[in-house]
């Protein structure tokens, strides 16, 4: 399957050394080599050789079916972006081992659109068989619907269901709600989409199980995660998201990836199964049920688990607590989503 990278932080970072580790990944020392992906915002600063100015936001893109180790095209693009010194507070990037849909550069992920004057970037690893043939999909959803602006471009689940998001979040909103309503509502689509699969296994193709791990931006400063793992039939190959939480004086970085990086330290945690992240400013936030609030999720837990576990248990590389942990409010969040 494929594999996912990303990155949310509280200043704008360095990326470049961790993308170099995971594009080894593609095709050098592992089997990842369908094509490579990414995306993020360039947030510069003053002394950038690129000259922009400071608080430039300007959105990169690069996308190749070559194999990420040994793509020319991605080498001078990292290059380029090393020399210019380029800093993001949030990048997505994914290497393609194909499963569902040929090798073409529609569908290398990540996949994006523009809703609500902002754009939306996706990355998917995993197997969604209610869209595997997208082209009946295509007619009898998304043709069939008149509210349905998103469509897919190329042949593979992961963009069908991507824009199968985008268009069940229009058909609810008219414009961007704030984040802690656009957390549940992208929250009730996932278990909707599993609920879905686990309701109608009979009428799905060999009855392959439903993997569904991704990485959702909706804008420069925010990064979802959402991870139900698994893996495929006859593979020992465990597909799921782990994270980590870098914290240097007041500023955070959060990682997030299928497998840990070997050029990253430190403590690693894998996401529960049907969990939903809100990563921003390089802390994660999870739904507070008690007054409908995004809290930061406290990152320490003792248990375990174990891929054969259909429990909602937590794999701990090891123990991570953060000290001195600030707690955004609700209003904050209100007033950052009301300047998309």
């Amino acid at each position: 399957m494929c594999q996912l990278l990303g990155m949310n932080s509280s200043k704008p970072s360095e990326f470049c050394a961790i993308f170099s580790d995971f594009a080894r990944r593609g095709g050098d020392i592992d089997v990842h080599r369908h094509g490579v992906g990414l995306a993020f915002y360039n947030n510069t600063d003053s002394k950038s050789k690129s000259g922009s100015k400071k608080g430039d936001k300007e959105f990169y893109m690069f996308r190749d079916t070559m194999p990420a180790a040994f793509s020319p095209k991605l080498a001078k693009f990292v290059m380029e972006q090393k020399y210019l010194c380029t800093k993001t507070i949030n990048m997505i990037s994914h290497i393609r081992y194909a499963t569902k849909g040929c090798v073409s550069l529609d569908n290398v992920h990540p996949f994006t659109r523009e809703m609500w004057g902002t754009k939306w970037v996706f990355a998917h690893n995993g197997d969604i068989p209610r869209f595997y043939n997208t082209n009946q999909y295509e007619k009898s959803s998304f043709e069939s619907s008149l509210s349905a602006k998103y469509i897919p471009n190329g042949t593979t689940d992961s963009e069908a269901v991507f824009c199968e998001i985008l268009n069940s979040l229009q058909r609810e909103f008219t414009k961007c709600p704030p984040l802690n309503i656009l957390y549940q509502t992208i929250q009730r689509l996932c278990h909707d989409i599993v609920d879905n699969h686990n309701n109608n296994g009979e009428n799905h193709q060999n009855n392959d199980p439903i993997i569904f791990n991704f990485l959702l931006s909706c804008n420069e400063n925010v990064l979802m995660s959402f991870s139900w793992p698994g893996s495929r039939p006859g593979s020992k190959v465990w597909n799921g998201l782990y994270y980590q939480i870098q914290q240097e004086s007041s500023s955070h970085t959060a990682i997030i990836a299928t497998k840990p990086l070997d050029i990253v330290n430190g403590n690693w945690i894998e996401m529960k199964k049907g969990e939903l992240l809100l990563f921003h400013k390089g802390l994660p936030y999870t739904m507070n049920a008690n007054n409908n609030t995004l809290d930061v999720k406290q990152l320490h837990a003792t248990t375990t688990y174990s891929s054969n576990d259909n429990t909602n248990n937590v794999r701990i590389i090891s123990d991570l607590i953060l000290q001195e942990v600030y707690t955004k409010g609700k209003d904050d969040f209100v007033q950052e989503v009301s300047v998309f």
